[in-house]
């Protein structure tokens, strides 16, 4: 099994410079996608952070394909809430 490995720990800042409503739910839902990450990779840190986000949307579609659930489908739907989210809906 591959080692999990993030580049970035809790005490990673996120930048908070946006101060509006739509920047702190997009930046909550940031935070919570990082410490999903942390979590999936038990705590560990590492040097390639985009490596580990890509390690894990491989978990993911090994999950889906287990749920017969299709991929592709869910992260068109997923492409579309981050468009509505980034912009305020």
């Amino acid at each position: 099994m591959k080692t999990k490995h993030l580049k970035f720990s809790r005490a990673t800042k996120i930048d908070r410079t946006p101060v509006d409503d739509v920047c702190r739910s997009n930046l909550r839902r940031a935070k919570d996608a990082q410490r999903a990450l942390i979590g999936w990779a038990g705590g560990a840190m590492g040097n390639d952070a985009a490596d580990d986000a890509a390690d894990f949307l491989s978990d993911l579609m090994h999950l889906c394909r287990m749920n017969h659930m299709d991929f592709d489908s869910l992260l068109d739907r997923a492409r579309g809430y981050h468009e509505t989210e980034r912009k305020g809906g």
